[in-house]
């Protein structure tokens, strides 16, 4: 079992304990949240901003290295473990590398799975999802879901509008949710009310998160359901508002309120990290969906899915 560590404004010293292989000049700006610590390398003058994930494993199969003088953004994602489709608990037994270059800037909210590569001198386009297999090469402009060379980089080129898109930070408002025994919630957690909020037996969701469910107002609308054993992987996103486009009901009417549709997902899903899954979305029992995907209609189950929108890639195999 994943167990993140949270990490707000600490010692150098104590930094050094946790992070043994980053080096003196390199800065980290808080939050910051990763798993093992050990097999994190981060090279001279690295800038890694605020709220990033960072899963290293134990051994040098899980490591995450960052090249020198790299601007990693706020919000980015790093992954070496693998989410095999067999049961539960063998889902946290794989992993593979990620390496990303010296020089490189990574925008913010990207996503790095198991096994991805960027090259020296590279530019991430804010929100992109690199996959293993699909390795970014050197002096290149590169962006999407899955992420592909846009162009190759001109000498002294401006890429900082593809890396700096403004997002706000969604902040929780204090309430309750309704857990079984077992579930594994990481903190922190954002979410707007939680009094609809439903968690099954064993569910785990990881750090920075965010569930916006709807009032307790005596309806069946507005409910976040969470299936048994089902893994929820780091800044996912699940909402159930609507909001109306008549500017007239959305910006002037004063009392307005959004509508509600509830969000299910079955049991032993896997929700890979950035997801993002819209109000009124099904995802039938036993689905893996990839990360970085944008869930905007039902997902059957026993299937693989992925994309944006997400679609169904394949049945699961087992």
């Amino acid at each position: 079992m994943i167990s993140i560590f949270y990490c707000h404004q600490i010692s150098d010293i104590e930094l050094k304990k946790r992070l043994p292989q980053k080096s003196e000049s390199a800065t980290i700006t808080f939050p910051f949240h990763y798993d093992n610590g050990k097999k994190i390398i981060i090279g001279d003058d690295v800038s890694i901003k605020e709220n990033c994930v960072f899963l290293d494993g134990p051994s040098d199969k899980g490591s995450i290295t960052i090249g020198a003088n790299t601007l990693i953004g706020p919000y980015v994602q790093i992954y070496t473990p693998y989410h095999p489709f067999k049961s539960p608990t063998e889902r946290f037994d794989k992993h593979s590398p990620v390496t990303v270059g010296a020089n490189c800037k990574i925008g913010r909210e990207s996503i790095l799975c198991p096994g991805a590569e960027v090259g020296n001198g590279c530019v991430i386009a804010a929100g992109s999802v690199v996959v293993e297999n699909h390795p970014i090469p050197e002096n290149c402009l590169a962006g999407g879901t899955p992420c592909k060379v846009i162009k190759q980089l001109e000498e002294g080129e401006d890429v900082d509008s593809y890396i700096n898109t403004p997002k706000g930070l969604l902040t929780p408002k204090p309430s309750h949710h309704n857990c079984y025994t077992r579930t594994n919630l990481e903190p922190p957690f954002h979410f707007d009310y939680g009094s609809k909020i439903d968690f099954g037996e064993g569910v785990y969701i990881n750090g920075n998160c965010t569930f916006f469910d709807s009032p307790d107002d005596g309806s069946d609308d507005g409910w976040i359901s969470i299936g048994n054993y089902t893994r929820i992987g780091p800044s996912v996103q699940i909402y159930t508002s609507e909001d109306s486009l008549n500017p007239t009901l959305k910006n002037l009417v004063k009392d307005h309120q959004p509508g509600y549709q509830s969000v299910k997902i079955g049991n032993n899903c896997w929700i890979g990290g950035g997801a993002i899954i819209f109000p009124g979305v099904k995802i039938g029992d036993c689905t893996t969906i990839g990360a970085g995907s944008v869930v905007t209609n039902d997902i059957l189950a026993d299937c693989i899915a992925a994309g944006n929108p997400c679609c169904v890639i394949k049945n699961s195999p087992y």
